[in-house]
């Protein structure tokens, strides 16, 4: 029998904070998804093991160490500058292509900002922030890691280049929020 005097309140306090957490851990495991379709293995053969999502998963199991180490937004921002915004004497592509030319128009930058907006454009200076990085600061991690995959920091799968690589973490951040996936793509940097 109920006592009439006892409040339900801490059981739904309880069972929403449940929910919550529920919820926040299945948002986390969903934001790894795009990581195991879109990133491949170093070389393009999953002989060698070698996987980026296992690295992120923390996966153990693999016969061989690998790391991933992309470069961070403030990076290519130098890169950038010291190299006239274009193309740099190391052989890094930085090109400075409009947003929508990478990702289509129908991918505008998180945050309302023009699709046409020039990619440089998204990256700060190191450290700094400017106002077309989006909520999460998407919008400058998700063109670091165009920079990273043309570059080939990011090893990607046979047949993926690094505009669809981008295309599928964006759609990522429209389906599971814009924190799993920047936060995802910082945790690359080395």
């Amino acid at each position: 029998m109920t006592d009439p005097n006892k409040s339900e309140t801490p059981n739904n306090s309880v069972n929403q904070r449940r929910v919550f957490l529920k919820k926040a851990s299945t948002a986390s495991l969903i934001a790894a998804l795009p990581v195991k379709n879109v990133w491949g293995t170093w070389g393009g053969s999953s002989a060698n093991g070698c996987t980026v999502s296992g690295n992120m998963s923390g996966n153990t199991s693999q016969q061989a160490p690998c790391t991933v180490q992309g470069r961070s937004p403030g990076y290519w921002h130098t890169y950038c500058d010291n190299n006239k915004r274009s193309r740099g004497g190391y052989g890094y592509s930085a090109e400075n292509k409009a947003w929508n030319n990478v990702f289509g128009w129908s991918r505008g930058p998180f945050g309302g900002i023009s699709s046409n907006t020039g990619l440089h454009d998204f990256l700060p200076e190191e450290g700094g922030n400017n106002h077309n990085g989006g909520p999460n600061n998407i919008n400058r991690h998700l063109v670091a890691a165009y920079y990273n995959a043309v570059n080939g920091f990011y090893p990607l799968q046979s047949g993926v280049n690094a505009d669809k690589y981008v295309q599928q973490l964006y759609d990522e951040a429209k389906r599971s929020g814009t924190y799993q996936v920047a936060q995802a793509i910082e945790s690359t940097y080395d």
